[in-house]
């Protein structure tokens, strides 16, 4: 058995079944995900209903487009008198609007009220992060280390909060959870960022001197959020990036190509939907 970790996915159905494909997926292998499963791709009803045929072998955290997706399916299914959260990230606009979920609500309005309502069941336990070993994944930056003044410095706490829970939480809203799903800020401080786009590195070196002291290797950030030109591991840091911008695809009118990513957690072997190749950090 291989413990498996995807980059995001944007409804980027054909390129997820490619690389599932180029790293010989099996029925014995665990398929992780850093989130976002929606939003910029065109297939992401297709992306959602394979992910959850895998059942507990698909084991997800919390993107931020997955928040989107979740608050849009609770207004359709409890009916709350609005579809806005307590700041402009949560309204429909800001999804639909300017951040790739036009597709997505495209395609969830032709679907059943029986589809719908499974897909929030199965939304709703998905947590904010999840630890594996000496590993964190986590969609965006890690909380515990960029904001230890605030004293959130337990991973435990947030491996149990979930899309469910995260208003009840105690981190709603505040500077931890906006960081956690949205902050670019550490992964611009590894040397070997590179922005998909780019060809040469883009760090920021405000970002490394104040946030590399934060992280010495001991623990391993996996994170997305970030779409690269390449996966990298930053073992000063610790930090892997694998968020490829699957979503970018020249036949739906973007000006390059992305691929998707899937890391072997214990190996730190690593495949693309590009190539058939095993590549290794």
């Amino acid at each position: 058995m291989r413990r498996l970790c995807i980059g995001d996915l944007h409804g980027s159905y054909d390129k997820m079944m490619t690389v599932l494909y180029n790293c010989h997926f099996t029925d014995e292998d665990i398929l992780y995900s850093l989130g976002d499963f929606c939003d910029r791709g065109v297939q992401n009803v297709k992306v959602l209903d394979f992910v959850m045929s895998l059942r507990d072998r698909f084991r997800p955290i919390i993107g931020n487009h997955d928040w989107w997706l979740y608050l849009w399916l609770k207004h359709q299914i409890e009916q709350p008198e609005d579809f806005c959260g307590q700041d402009e990230y949560d309204s429909i606009d800001c999804w639909i609007g300017w951040n790739g979920g036009r597709n997505t609500y495209g395609e969830l309005k032709e679907q059943s009220e029986d589809w719908l309502k499974k897909l929030y069941d199965w939304l709703k336990p998905i947590p904010f992060a999840r630890k594996i070993d000496n590993k964190i994944l986590v969609h965006s930056v890690a909380p515990d280390s960029e904001y230890a003044w605030r004293k959130r410095d337990n991973w435990k706490d947030y491996t149990t909060i979930t899309l469910e829970n995260l208003q009840k939480s105690g981190i709603m809203y505040d500077i931890v959870y906006d960081s956690s799903l949205w902050n670019r800020e550490v992964i611009k401080s590894c040397k070997d960022f590179v922005q998909i786009g780019n060809k040469f590195p883009s760090y920021n070196r405000w970002f490394e001197e104040r946030y590399g002291q934060e992280f010495n290797g001991d623990t391993i950030y996996i994170i997305g959020h970030t779409p690269l030109d390449h996966p990298f591991y930053d073992r000063d840091r610790g930090i892997i990036g694998i968020d490829t911008g699957g979503f970018c695809d020249r036949k739906n009118g973007w000006d390059l190509d992305g691929s998707l990513t899937i890391l072997d957690i214990d190996s730190l072997n690593w495949w693309t939907s590009k190539d058939t190749e095993v590549h290794s950090f």
